[in-house]
């Protein structure tokens, strides 16, 4: 995850180069996507403190680096079957409108490059939990992504939590 982290943090460093970029990462066995430009970092699983009346997709905060940071476990979120962490779960940090949230994912693949002529429409299936949180459906040489929007997903409640 080292050498990851360091290439995210050149890629950070040009903003031309974030273009088309998108950060994959799995979850259930499904491919997604975000823009490379709302990740911030990406860090091992710590102890997550949890948080009364949360939503339940939230698992609570964590310390990093002495900022509290809200984090959803994207599994829960999506309504997936939740599973024991393992040394493969990561948090993805993102930055939504200057506030800092993390993504619970079952490991992170890699930063592809995804045109906007090769990014579809989502399905509209009216607001069915496996489509709202979708912003489009990226195919690249490897298979389909489903790209996310971080705001859907991290949801209101957290979003004014970290702000």
């Amino acid at each position: 995850m080292d050498t990851f982290q360091g290439a995210m943090e050149e890629m950070l460093d040009n903003v031309d180069e974030m273009k088309d970029k998108y950060l994959t990462f799995l979850t259930d066995g499904q491919v997604f996507a975000i823009p490379i430009s709302e990740v911030m970092q990406i860090v091992q699983m710590q102890t997550i403190t949890p948080i009364p009346e949360f939503p339940v997709y939230a698992r609570g905060i964590i310390d990093l680096r002495g900022t509290m940071i809200p984090v959803v476990d994207l599994r829960c979120r999506l309504g997936k079957m939740e599973l024991e962490y393992d040394v493969h779960t990561c948090i993805i940090v993102l930055s939504i409108h200057d506030a800092l949230v993390g993504l619970i994912v079952d490991g992170v693949e890699e930063v592809a490059t995804i045109e906007q002529e090769n990014i579809s429409p989502p399905p509209s299936l009216g607001a069915d939990a496996t489509t709202r949180f979708l912003q489009g459906i990226g195919k690249t040489p490897s298979g389909v992504v489903l790209m996310l929007s971080a705001e859907r997903v991290i949801g209101s409640d957290i979003y004014s939590f970290s702000m």
